[in-house]
């Protein structure tokens, strides 16, 4: 059912009503003044222009995020640990539980907490910001100055989806509006309230507040708190997590955001920047060649770009072999990158003539063993014959 709305002024005296009519019930809140709405519209357009990189960037790649085979490839580099994602349910318990089971349910139990752990880790989607909705429906100059402030009409329906519930405004000025993204956001937020939400965001999502914040290193509370106030395309959600993933850049601190539900965003963002090499120096470092296989094959989905098959056998020299030639395509230059490699290379190298003489030195103590229990089991059969012989004689001489 649709929304009815019917304005009526008597002219013959200075009494004005409103009609409204809806099928369950029609919503009517007062907003603020017009300015407000204003500074408000304006706010939101300072923060676009501030997201000018992340504009520029095609919206279809952002559908990549989607694709099985991305998520396959992020829940990789995550490293879903439970210890680390399940903590504190733990905690909430005043007393320790002892649950004697057998090996079949120990490992169901186990499965159990890792399924958990992975729906409590799952990624918020990474989206373009949205659109201004904001359009004017038309213009009634006879209601100009009949109220102070903006009305909102909202549909009520039950049922139906927050982008698909129509809501309009009236503005003081006679114009009426589809109501804007922060309009929307509150009257939302009074009539269908979500946990952890507020009507008006809280002061730590911008300022010195947001500063401290990151400066502390407070990424996945920071993180965890703006997914409950924010929808994922709100522009204050892509700027506060902009910041704090160019800050775990420039700290060099991506460790923070592993085993987390921020840290597959993360790789797709700087992916989408063209910015991983930062990424692969950092992993290279902490020994794991095996993800930065994983990030190239990410970055070869998302720009298409033609690289040899990736290795099936993930041995330090293929691998460095498929980095390299990701680094040749590219064109990169950072000498610290291509010294992380040379690194890599060479303990490999040690570590694989240290194991061969480890393996030489194993196989010459065996044979030493061989040798001398075969001495043994030799000077062990000329004492039983000796001894026999001895038997012998002395059964002649009792004889």
């Amino acid at each position: 059912m649709g929304l009815l709305c019917t304005i009526r002024t008597l002219p013959s005296s200075s009494v004005k009503s409103f009609i409204i009519t809806h099928s369950d019930l029609v919503l009517r809140a007062v907003c603020n003044s017009q300015n407000r709405l204003a500074h408000a519209a304006s706010q939101a357009a300072s923060v676009n222009s501030s997201n000018g990189a992340t504009a520029s960037i095609p919206e279809n790649k952002y559908e990549l995020f989607v694709r099985p085979d991305v998520q396959d490839i992020l829940k990789k580099l995550t490293a879903i640990d439970p210890h680390k994602v399940l903590p504190n349910l733990t905690k909430l318990k005043q007393t320790r539980e002892i649950t004697l089971m057998t090996k079949e349910q120990l490992i169901q139990a186990e499965k159990a907490a890792l399924e958990r752990a992975e729906q409590l880790s799952q990624m918020p989607p990474v989206l373009p910001p949205r659109k201004e909705c904001e359009k004017v429906m038309a213009v009634d100059s006879q209601l100009s100055g009949l109220s102070t402030s903006s009305i909102v009409f909202t549909d009520t329906t039950l049922g139906l989806p927050e982008r698909e519930r129509v809501m309009v405004v009236r503005t003081p000025d006679g114009a009426l509006m589809s109501a804007p993204w922060e309009v929307r956001d509150r009257v939302l937020q009074v009539y269908y309230p979500r946990s952890g939400r507020r009507v008006k965001p809280a002061p730590m999502f911008s300022g010195i507040y947001l500063e401290n914040l990151i400066k502390e290193r407070r990424y996945k509370y920071l993180l965890d708190s703006a997914c409950c106030q924010y929808e994922p395309d709100h522009p204050d959600f892509i700027k506060i997590t902009h910041q704090v993933y160019e800050d775990c850049e420039a700290r060099e601190t991506y460790h923070a955001l592993l085993s987390t539900r921020h840290y597959g965003p993360m790789v797709f963002y700087f992916v989408l920047q063209k910015r991983v090499t930062n990424l692969l120096k950092h992993l290279l470092h902490q020994n794991r060649p095996d993800d930065c296989i994983e990030v190239i094959k990410l970055y070869s989905i998302v720009w298409d770009l033609e690289l040899a098959s990736p290795p099936e056998t993930y041995s330090i020299k293929v691998m460095t072999s498929f980095i390299q030639n990701f680094i040749e395509k590219e064109a990169i230059t950072d000498v610290s990158l291509l010294r992380e490699i040379k690194i890599l290379s060479l303990r490999d190298s040690i570590s694989s003539s240290h194991s061969e003489k480890i393996s030489a030195d194993e196989a010459s103590n065996s044979d030493s063993e061989s040798d001398s229990s075969s001495s043994g089991s030799e000077s062990d059969g000329s004492s039983s014959e000796s001894e026999s012989d001895g038997s012998s004689t002395d059964g002649k001489s009792f004889r």
